[in-house]
């Protein structure tokens, strides 16, 4: 069994390490593709599909971050919801 260094992986450099993003802080483009979210949320919990009316700037600016716009939107109104208590 080797127990040296993973030539692979090796270990980061302090460099690396300050200069790393925590999953949060990443585009949410990357987000979606590296935890396949779509998926996820499906799984998590059921969608109701309504008709709202949005201001445009609002609807734009979800839109604007590309697939899985709605998604993210719903996880704003959701950390919203939580933070009403």
């Amino acid at each position: 069994m080797n127990t040296g260094p993973d030539q692979d992986n090796p270990e980061w450099t302090d460099d690396e390490v300050a200069r790393s993003l925590s999953f949060p802080d990443l585009d949410p483009r990357l987000q979606d593709r590296l935890s396949n979210s779509r998926a996820a949320s499906r799984q998590e919990t059921s969608r109701t599909r309504i008709s709202v009316r949005l201001s445009k700037d609002v609807l734009d600016f979800f839109r604007a971050s590309g697939k899985g716009w709605q998604i993210r939107m719903d996880k704003v109104l959701r950390d919203y919801v939580k933070s009403q208590g």
